[in-house]
């Protein structure tokens, strides 16, 4: 809405995983007629892949062919039209193969990121250690803590994600820095991305969560003392809600944006990939949340984390005079001035466009 000069085109590939976010595209497309046009690229699923993790390979895989002759195609009539200029391409991290589409038409490229800062700095930091072992899980369990220029302190390898997964300038203003030194593709922070309208996830999303993943007898044992909710939460409701005190976290990035958008404090226990880089990056770092794990690793049977180191880190965080709990809540202040109008973002996407 501030430049009515820019068109957008979106291709996209409806989600086999997620109908909540086919609904969600589908109310963008209603909401911005005018601006956007939406180019749906047929799905096709393989159905003798069973793992969510094959799912995603088949996904890229199966339609990167297709994609790439719906580009070649922007691209051959955006090209020859009078009427609009082909400014450049925003690629989905999942297909960096598509930007030797745009090199082909001389169109500039971008990768969106929907990661923080910090693992970006991680990514540059990893190609300058390609050529010493091809063994990224062995290398990090091996290797002393890492001095990655985009952290102040230096990173224990156990904290180090396996694999990719917003960026906020303001919570993250050291390693955005660390991106301004011209050594470096120019970086573009567009976050808190946050949905905050509260809309609830559908009934197929809920199928992982069944009544029988607890304990024969934990839902009396609780009773009273708390609530159980049997399916997905929703979270951002409770996380508004005024008698939420604390958030134990998994530390996925999205959780902890909206627990700081909220002011509410957390407790960190990630469970695999990034979550441990972040929870690292929230205590260690920024001071915002109090540890519980760092290193947890889920699929670890021998790693249990007992009652009595829960209750501690619980009445840490819980005490008024905590220091977390008041950098979060100044942090909660620091987020709604960010993306009001003239904010970092809006800055930032505007630079984007000129450049």
């Amino acid at each position: 809405d501030h430049n009515n000069r820019i068109l957008i085109t979106v291709v996209f590939v409806k989600s086999p995983f997620d109908s909540f976010a086919n609904a969600y595209i589908e109310s963008i497309k209603a909401s911005k007629p005018d601006r956007f046009n939406f180019i749906n690229v047929p799905l096709i699923v393989d159905h003798h892949r069973q793992s969510f993790e094959d799912h995603v390979v088949d996904l890229m895989e199966t339609h990167l062919p297709l994609l790439k002759n719906v580009v070649t195609d922007i691209s051959s009539s955006k090209s020859s039209s009078n009427s609009t200029t082909f400014t450049g391409f925003v690629f989905d991290l999942l297909f960096v193969p598509l930007v030797d589409v745009a090199h082909e038409f001389n169109i500039p490229s971008f990768i969106f990121l929907a990661a923080n800062a910090g693992f970006l700095s991680l990514l540059f930091h990893l190609t300058t250690r390609h050529g010493e072992t091809r063994d990224i899980p062995e290398f990090k369990r091996s290797n002393p803590d890492e001095l990655i220029s985009g952290f102040i302190n230096p990173v224990p390898s156990s904290v180090l994600p396996s694999d990719l997964f917003d960026k906020d300038n303001e919570l993250e203003p050291y390693a955005f820095s660390n991106f301004s030194n011209g050594r470096n593709p120019p970086v573009y922070s567009v976050g808190p991305v946050l949905d905050i309208n509260c809309r609830p996830h559908t009934e197929s999303n809920l199928a992982q969560h069944k009544k029988d993943m607890f304990p024969e007898g934990f839902t009396k044992r609780i009773q009273g003392k708390g609530m159980m909710i049997y399916g997905w939460a929703p979270q951002v409701e409770i996380l508004a809600h005024e008698a939420i005190g604390a958030f134990v976290s998994h530390c996925g990035w999205n959780s902890i944006l909206e627990s700081l958008w909220f002011g509410v404090p957390m407790v960190t226990w990630p469970m695999y990939a990034e979550q441990k880089m972040n929870a690292f990056k929230m205590v260690k770092e920024l001071g915002l949340a109090v540890e519980l794990r760092l290193d947890y690793e889920q699929l670890n049977i021998d790693n249990v984390v007992t009652a009595n180191e829960i209750e501690k880190v619980v009445k840490q965080v819980m005490d008024d005079c905590s220091e977390v709990r008041k950098k979060v809540k100044e942090m909660a202040e620091i987020a709604r001035k960010a993306i009001v109008n003239g904010g970092s973002p809006f800055l930032s996407i505007q630079r984007f466009i000129e450049n």
